[in-house]
């Protein structure tokens, strides 16, 4: 048995190391964590500050600032302030009382332990044989590159950051935080081996004054090669602002390098030999990250049942053959559409059903939605928890700001177009296409040829949107030169007739709530000559 904690609409589990407010997981720093636990469990009485020093900092010198800090960011995380200290009071000249109604719990260790729908499973346990073969990563602290203890804390913070946000990708295995900070720092991937950890995330933080330097490295696990590294130089003006943007640039570039590499290596091996995560693997491949021919989806097809076939109980191959069948609906690669939009439903749904703590089956199911029935409610709703799940994948903004556009809501699918490629800059396009199409039918036609004109593999049919945008201006000679530009690239004789258009914006996603936005882009092609 242990010991859960709830106050107001908090609930704390030390052995789980997380705390969740209004049911949803609050990421904090290991020191403010320790803090927030120490300060419940001697709610009875004041806590002084030097007891606090010598159980949660082994007697190690800490500035009162620093200490300052960690209490400021230990009542931000449950909602309190030092205005109101509603939960945690300061006792001038004695120290500091936690002063909520707190109701302890006992519940079995491996049980999760909130009753909301959005349940955790405990980090010690693989749910299945396809986590057998999921890509394990051990985040080493950050080092710190400096004799001020309030850099030491930032390092650690940062270090927390990371780590908590890998673990609401249900495709990584993270280690705990207690096995990295017991390995040796300065032999990295001495640690990985000796744990037989897939990869190993490693860093250092330097402060100078208000500038701060974050180098990160990721090394395999197994041969000790650099797999992926990147250094960030930002103007340190709020301490958690940079944790959070931080986390969340280096969150997006390691979980796409860690499923690159995963997958170069599945590749190298005979079939026999591969698993369930790696069959999933060579479905997203061949599927191309919603973009490939009708040969590659049948091949995806193909691999995404191989890896239900290891694993009846792997949610996110359901999820792959939900896509697969959305994908089929939409660019009409079907005999018999009513029963493949059924299956695309029925796949995705289970996929939740399996997991429904998977961040990208629900952005799957609210995609499905979307695609197949135009159930514009019901793909918010789903997309809503995919980023509660997981606010940290840049798919869901990516879909969230499709999904917004086509619904008429353009200033929100422009916000998660651009979270999107904030998060993610080496995959901006799909959601420039979403931001100028947005743009344009806001009626910002210069700001949608911007987002137009950074598309960076370009398709004849933005010199098309383009001449629109331009048209629609006023700008004839450049709606001009741009129409002529896409007409010699393009080589299909029904490019006048208004029905291709209609089809290839349908194709290409766009399927708005209202048709006459439609009608809005067939005008700006009209008025550039174009459309007849």
């Amino acid at each position: 048995m242990t010991m859960v904690y709830r106050f107001d609409r908090c609930v704390i589990d030390p052995r789980q190391y997380q705390l969740t407010v209004d049911e949803r997981p609050v990421s904090v720093e290991p020191q403010v964590f320790d803090l927030l636990v120490y300060l419940i469990e001697n709610r009875s009485r004041v806590v002084s500050r030097d007891e606090l020093l010598r159980n949660l900092w082994s007697g190690k010198v800490v500035t009162d600032s620093a200490l300052n800090a960690r209490l400021k960011a230990a009542r931000r995380a449950i909602g309190d302030s030092g205005r109101n200290q509603t939960l945690i009071k300061t006792v001038h000249g004695r120290g500091y009382r936690f002063i909520a109604t707190v109701e302890p719990t006992e519940t079995e260790s491996n049980v999760p332990i909130d009753d909301g729908k959005l349940k955790p499973t405990p980090k010690d346990k693989l749910p299945s044989s396809a986590a057998d073969a999921k890509p394990s990563i051990l985040v080493l602290p950050f080092e710190s590159i400096s004799t001020d203890p309030d850099n030491e804390y930032f390092a650690s913070a940062i270090t927390e950051e990371i780590r908590l946000n890998l673990c609401r990708f249900s495709e990584l295995v993270v280690f705990a935080r207690d096995t990295s900070v017991e390995q040796d720092i300065t032999r990295p991937v001495q640690a990985a081996r000796d744990l037989g950890v897939d990869y190993v995330l490693q860093g250092s933080v330097q402060r100078a004054g208000d500038k701060v330097r974050i180098s990160v490295n990721l090394l395999n696990g197994i041969s000790g090669e650099q797999v992926w590294a990147e250094r960030y130089d930002r103007n340190l003006r709020d301490v958690f602002a940079i944790q959070d943007e931080l986390g969340q640039r280096i969150i997006s570039m390691l979980v796409g390098s860690v499923e690159s590499d995963a997958m170069e290596r599945s590749l190298l091996k005979p079939p026999e030999n591969l698993s369930a995560y790696e069959y999933y693997l060579k479905g997203n491949h061949s599927f191309g990250d919603w973009h490939g021919s009708r040969e590659d989806l049948n091949e995806a097809e193909r691999m995404y049942n191989e890896a239900v076939a290891l694993d009846p109980g792997f949610s996110s191959a359901y999820a792959g053959l939900a896509a697969v069948e959305a994908r089929r609906l939409e660019y009409g690669w079907t005999s018999a559409p009513g029963d493949t939009a059924d299956n695309a439903i029925a796949y995705a749904r289970r996929a939740v059903e399996l997991d429904n703590k998977n961040s990208r089956a629900r952005m799957l199911l609210a995609w499905c939605y979307f695609v197949v029935r135009s159930d514009f409610d019901s793909a918010e709703a789903q997309l809503r928890i995919a980023l509660e799940l997981n606010p940290n994948d840049y798919h869901n903004y990516c879909l969230g700001g499709w999904l917004c556009m086509c619904a008429g809501k353009l200033e929100e699918g422009i916000r998660y177009s651009s979270e999107a490629i904030r998060r993610n800059p080496l995959l901006p396009d799909d959601c420039l296409w979403t931001i100028g199409f947005a743009e344009y039918l806001y009626g910002n036609y210069t700001r949608a040829i911007d987002a137009f004109c950074r598309i960076l593999h370009r398709d004849a049919h933005i010199d098309a949107c383009a001449a629109a945008c331009y048209a629609q201006l006023g700008l004839s000679d450049r709606a001009a030169h741009a129409a002529e530009v896409f007409l010699k690239s393009c080589d299909n004789d029904d490019v006048r007739d208004p029905a291709y258009w209609r089809n290839h914006f349908a194709e290409s996603l766009f399927k708005p709530r209202d048709e006459s936005a439609v009608d809005h882009l067939i005008d700006g092609l009209r008025k550039a000559g174009l459309v007849d």
